[in-house]
């Protein structure tokens, strides 16, 4: 449970973070929770939690999702990346351009590293790591997948408002699935079967945007990215 702590080293005020967790697990996160933030119960499933928290959330509200994994923030300064020690005023900036741009969910780069970062900031058809993102709140756009929910997000709102946003300066240093506790490695017995069922579902709603990721087997996909920059 690093999340918490790392909202407030990077400067975001616990009395504004709501966590949302699965049901009878409230105590412990109180436990750990730095003073202010509320724990609220949720949904067993990582999808269905998320869906409960939109549905209990005002429509267009600006809201961050962070994962429980995620440790930290990172920026790219030139061709090096560094940390972040006061997060707010990127995540500002972040709905700022949402807002203008009337896209209702923003994205960071996926991976911490130069190589794959860049200070451009994209509009189109980007994967939106599940991670960390912000979205103003669709509550009408629930997910119904576990494994490849992230996906899935990414689609609805590109269906729905044309484009999703990629800040490809940003960040964030998160565990691997199955390093920590909780998560997808306890509520999905065999994850990849799973996620070869949720890979045919996409493409059978979307086959115009998405396409098998041959290269990393059937479980996995690629988007067929629109590329535009801001």
């Amino acid at each position: 449970m690093t999340t918490p702590a790392a909202l407030v080293a990077a400067g975001v005020d616990p009395e504004i973070v709501t966590i949302w967790v699965t049901p009878g697990q409230e105590d412990d996160y109180r436990a750990t929770a730095p003073r202010g933030m509320r724990v609220e119960p949720g949904e067993a499933t990582l999808h269905a939690n998320r869906n409960f928290a939109s549905l209990m959330t005002p429509e267009r509200a600006e809201i961050v999702w962070c994962d429980d994994d995620v440790t930290g923030w990172v920026a790219l300064s030139g061709s090096k990346v560094g940390p972040v020690r006061d997060v707010m005023p990127y995540w500002t900036q972040f709905f700022e351009v949402a807002q203008r741009e009337r896209i209702s969910l923003w994205s960071v780069a996926p991976t911490p590293n130069p190589f794959y970062m860049s200070a451009r900031t994209k509009v189109g058809l980007y994967y939106a790591y599940g991670a960390h993102y912000g979205v103003l709140n669709r509550p009408e756009l629930q997910v119904t997948l576990e494994a490849k929910e992230d996906y899935e997000r990414t689609l609805l709102h590109y269906e729905a408002d044309g484009a999703v946003l990629r800040f490809d300066f940003f960040s964030m240093h998160a565990s691997k699935v199955g390093e920590t506790p909780g998560g997808l490695q306890d509520t999905l017995i065999d994850r990849e079967t799973i996620a070869l069922a949720e890979v045919q579902s996409l493409m059978a709603r979307w086959p115009a945007l998405i396409q098998p990721n041959r290269r990393r087997g059937g479980h996995e996909v690629l988007l067929r990215r629109s590329a535009a920059t801001l």
